[in-house]
């Protein structure tokens, strides 16, 4: 059986442990699952699932006639609560446990051209205590799983579920963490000036009535990786399904989400070599002219590689040789039409530390917040044989560009640091397009290809080469 598209849907059911007398679940469940019922989806995660409601749905008529379920009737995994996932097709079940109350569901399914993982999820929320840190280790581990079950690209990815974190300044690290796994959220993908709250206490008194703090936010999501197109996405059960009187009844304290995934095109542009990646070539983005002099008069004094790269900060390294660079640029191009140009700015000086030399370097800082983390984690997914940058440190990819290596003990490179720092310039910029460099022979790097963000179009090479680096007077 060929799949070319899925509907999917991710609804937290909100379980009636707390301010039972005030959230009438014995009309909302009834309600939530008619809603369901609706949208006839492919598959169905569910969080807060507890034994009663789980008997509920296995005891409707469209679930048994149409799903297979990943609890069944004795509760395994919802006492007390827990994820359910409810599949078109036949699954296989993996459970990564993150504590007593909380787990991780993952699913193998077959039904497709090639083998998806779909992962549910329900991250810790904010009224527990250390709540950022457990759900950074929980989105570890996630990474973890998916990297055991899909592998380099040999399987799709799914991820459903409420991650109890929004898109504000607060959620930072969760997000850049999210970014960094290589999922494409689906709704910042298809509406990315919409804010797509599900859990809003502005609107839905049931939130109001679970909220500590009154703020809406888009804890649910639908999260892609690999040949998973975002064709639609929407929100279900943001409406009351009754009154009485002036009081609006909700079907649970969230809204649901909903989206239309086809296979295609991402597969299609995935580059998979055979060799290892070879280190003549990179895939670079480059700062802006008017701050080459002065990056290059500090690297000329500093860096021994001052004569064979140009100022640049590498997206993937180790690429593909360079006799793959047409095709590579025409898979780079898929991405970056779904990455429209965004601004970025050089930031503070940092260092990484080494046995024996220390590499200082200049941060970057992208607006939107984790632009440039999602756009290396989509590209990353086109060449998965390509991981270099991504694997490197602990934290991941860390964007950065080089502007020094030193040596000597620390007094001596602290000062240097010192020193540097206020020589950097101040840059802004639009990052609105990439480049394919590489190195032949003892020849420095070149600029072979270019590519547009927002477009994809492959322009003609626009930045100097060679010798022609503008460099301090």
């Amino acid at each position: 059986m060929v799949v070319e598209s899925i509907h999917v849907a991710t609804f937290n059911l909100l379980f009636d442990f707390h301010e039972t007398s005030r959230i009438y679940s014995e009309r909302r469940l009834p309600a939530a699952l008619a809603l369901l019922r609706e949208r006839e989806a492919d598959l169905i995660a569910l969080q807060e699932v507890t034994p009663a409601s789980l008997a509920a749905i296995l005891a409707e008529p469209w679930v048994r006639e149409r799903y297979c379920v990943s609890s069944g009737p004795a509760g395994e995994g919802v006492d007390p609560y827990g994820v359910v996932l409810l599949s078109r097709w036949p699954l296989t079940l993996v459970e990564h446990r993150f504590s007593a109350h909380k787990a991780l569901l993952l699913a193998r399914l077959e039904g497709a051209e090639r083998p998806l993982i779909c992962a549910v999820v329900h991250l810790t929320s904010n009224s527990q205590a250390e709540a950022g840190a457990r759900r950074a280790e929980q989105l570890a581990a996630l990474g973890c799983c998916l990297e055991s079950l899909a592998g380099a690209g040999e399987a799709d990815v799914l991820v459903l579920g409420d991650f109890n974190f929004g898109d504000g300044d607060d959620a930072v690290a969760e997000n850049q963490q999210l970014a960094g796994l290589g999922l494409i959220d689906v709704w910042q993908r298809l509406r990315p000036h919409e804010p797509g709250f599900t859990f809003d206490p502005l609107q839905n008194p049931l939130a109001a009535v679970m909220s500590r703090r009154g703020l809406a936010a888009r804890y649910d999501r639908v999260l892609v990786r690999g040949r998973l197109d975002p064709i639609d996405v929407g929100r279900f059960a943001d409406r009351p399904f009754a009154r009485d009187g002036d009081e609006e009844r909700y079907a649970s304290d969230h809204f649901g989400v909903g989206a239309l995934l086809e296979f295609g095109s991402v597969a299609a542009a995935r580059i998979e070599i055979g060799d290892a990646p070879v280190h003549t070539s990179a895939l670079v983005l480059l700062p802006p002219l008017q701050c080459w002099p002065a990056i290059q008069e500090i690297r000329r004094e500093h860096d021994p590689s001052f004569v064979r790269w140009m100022p640049h900060v590498n997206l993937i390294y180790g690429f593909v040789p360079e006799s793959r660079f047409a095709e590579a640029a025409e898979a780079i191009a898929v991405v970056l039409r779904d990455h429209p140009p965004f601004t970025l700015r050089l930031g503070e000086l940092r260092r990484f530390d080494h046995r024996g030399s220390t590499t200082v370097w200049c941060a970057l800082e992208s607006e939107p917040t984790d632009a440039l983390l999602r756009l290396q984690a989509a590209l990353q997914s086109v060449f998965p044989a390509c991981r270099e940058q991504s694997e490197r440190g602990a934290a991941g990819f860390t964007p950065h560009l080089t502007v020094a290596k030193l040596r000597g003990d620390e007094a001596r490179i602290a000062a240097t640091v010192a020193a540097l720092r206020p020589r950097i310039p101040a840059a802004t910029w639009t990052l609105d397009d990439l480049a394919l460099i590489s190195r032949r022979e003892t020849e420095p790097f070149a600029i072979r290809e270019q590519v547009c963000l927002g477009s994809g179009a492959r322009g003609p090479v626009r930045m100097p080469v060679g010798a022609a680096w503008p460099t301090p007077a």
